[in-house]
């Protein structure tokens, strides 16, 4: 849909900017949800696409790490156990300063990110939280 009608020209600038404001379709998209097309999320599609502008190759193995916060030593040690298990090196470990939560785990690994890598980190980590509680940070690539 255009901005700016052409078929008559605004007399007033007024006038041309409450055609805008009428015509313009404010879009909102949610970072957590999934891209319809790609099926990644779009924090993660965000991400993909700063990483590839950096010029880094999406085919070769790149390190990368996900971050999930918990609120007990108990639960903590259990989501890293579910992690080495997925194949992650797992650290265990208290919150910096200033975090509301007490716990972090990182799972880190070396992997080419293609899209289906990229959706079953996802998934596994959203049905961890969603087993055990946590505030899922998500994905970091480190270059």
């Amino acid at each position: 849909m255009p901005l700016f009608r052409s078929d008559r020209p605004a007399s007033t600038e007024a006038e041309a900017v409450d055609e805008v404001e009428d015509q313009e379709d404010e879009v909102v998209i949610d970072l957590t949800d999934r891209s319809p097309r790609s099926g990644l999320l779009w924090k993660d599609l965000v991400l993909l696409t700063r990483v590839i502008d950096s010029g880094a190759d999406l085919g070769k193995p790149l390190h990368h790490h996900y971050s999930v916060y918990f609120d007990s030593k108990k639960l903590a040690e259990a989501a890293g156990r579910l992690g080495r298990e997925e194949g992650f090196q797992v650290t265990v470990g208290k919150s910096g300063p200033g975090s509301p939560h007490r716990w972090l785990v990182v799972y880190e690994r070396d992997s080419v990110l293609d899209l289906l890598t990229v959706i079953a980190a996802d998934d596994f980590f959203r049905g961890l939280v969603d087993q055990l509680g946590g505030k899922f940070q998500g994905l970091e690539i480190v270059l």
